[in-house]
């Protein structure tokens, strides 16, 4: 179960990641015109991570506290064996922004719906890790200094209320060994609620995920999904 494990935590935490891009947006949206939202969504994302990023539409309403991202595409970058990431049909969030004043952070709402993901893993990093870190601010270079984020969005009291996740494919690319490329549809959804983080800093890594996991991992053997997994992934290590 270890290897499923490890596979579950990492595509839940690199879900949990997408919300830093939330507060970024945020605070832009009241320096910049809300049709210059997409195009500056789309720079941040690849100047920040490396990862080339596009989205179709960006819808921001600071009354009702709603920011939706659609047909957003993020591409791995080109040292790795594809391109292939992620295609999101879309990201909805629906914050309480008078939470904002309480230096918390607080989404009642968050749909991930995510058309095709695939994990890729190559030596001792895969892209979900790679994306994760590179967004949080971790230097890729270990000279360099870490981002500091708090620059652009102050340390915040993290709650996720009601967290949808639709996956619909999920695709396994393992260059770690022997090559391996496994692509499953699995047409997968989960509610999950009340997820909470507490910290200096935004970092998914002091999220409490446990109940989270314990459902993905039941659904996944439920559904007799688990095998086939565990065949794709079979040169898994701790990353």
């Amino acid at each position: 179960m270890y290897f499923l494990f490890k596979l579950i935590l990492r595509l839940l935490s690199f879900l949990l990641t997408l919300l830093l891009f939330v507060p970024i947006l945020i605070v832009l949206s009241l320096i910049f015109p809300q049709q210059s939202l997409t195009p500056i969504a789309e720079h941040i994302l690849e100047e920040r991570t490396g990862f080339a990023s596009q989205v179709g539409a960006t819808d921001l309403d600071l009354l009702k506290g709603t920011l939706e991202l659609k047909n957003v595409s993020i591409s791995n970058p080109t040292d790795y064996p594809t391109s292939d990431f992620i295609a999101l049909r879309k990201v909805f969030v629906k914050i309480d922004m008078l939470a904002l004043k309480e230096k918390q952070l607080v989404f009642d709402t968050v749909v991930i719906d995510i058309d095709r993901l695939t994990w890729v893993k190559q030596r001792d990093l895969s892209n979900f890790r790679d994306f994760s870190a590179r967004l949080q601010g971790v230097p890729q270079n270990k000279n360099d200094a870490p981002i500091d984020l708090t620059a652009v969005v102050p340390p915040l009291s993290v709650v996720v209320k009601q967290l949808s996740v639709r996956i619909q494919t999920l695709g396994v690319v393992d260059y770690s060994g022997v090559p391996q490329k496994k692509s499953y549809t699995i047409a997968y959804s989960r509610n999950f609620s009340d997820l909470k983080h507490e910290g200096k800093a935004f970092s998914v890594d002091s999220f409490s995920l446990d109940k989270a996991l314990q459902l993905i991992i039941k659904d996944f053997v439920d559904s007799g999904f688990e095998p086939q997994v565990r065949d794709a992934v079979w040169a898994l290590s701790p990353q």
